[in-house]
């Protein structure tokens, strides 16, 4: 995985980022924050339809809704993981009205690697980017998947 420069941000991507949401109030917004913030975007309504959606196109970042109908994102996030094997694969950020322990640890089990509370903000996405960015970094040098311990929370 590559980190790209465009314009005035590095990019923790190459592509277009896979919003996968069921409410489409919080896709429309998250869309439109990210497209603001210069980025391309495909959707999917639900976690089957984004596990279909990045097995046809090899998005490098998902923003992953936690809960959803039909296959919820800590499924589609778990089946992604275990496609992709040891290598990397795409960066997950779990959205969530949930910011418990508990919901914590089972974005961690899934395979997560940022968690965003909900509501989602500019400032939240921004700081979830900033994560992103640095985790494709060290992925990029060889360092791996981040550890539970630093499994990074943008909740305020």
């Amino acid at each position: 995985m590559t980190v790209q420069t465009t314009g005035d941000r590095t990019d923790p991507v190459e592509g277009r980022v896979l919003v996968v949401e069921d409410n489409e109030i919080n896709r429309t917004v998250i869309v439109r924050m990210l497209k603001k913030l210069g980025y391309e975007c495909d959707v999917a309504h639900d976690g089957r339809e984004g596990l279909e959606t990045w097995r046809a196109h090899g998005h490098n970042l998902i923003m992953m809704d936690c809960e959803m109908p039909v296959m919820s994102g800590y499924e589609a996030a778990t089946a992604i993981r275990a496609e992709q094997g040891e290598e990397g694969g795409p960066l997950i950020v779990a959205t969530t009205a949930y910011v418990s322990n508990e919901h914590r640890d089972r974005c961690v089990a899934a395979g997560m690697d940022v968690f965003v509370a909900k509501p989602v903000t500019l400032a939240k996405l921004r700081e979830a980017l900033t994560r992103c960015e640095a985790l494709a970094a060290e992925r990029a040098a060889g360092g791996g998947k981040e550890t539970d311990s630093s499994f990074g929370l943008v909740a305020s």
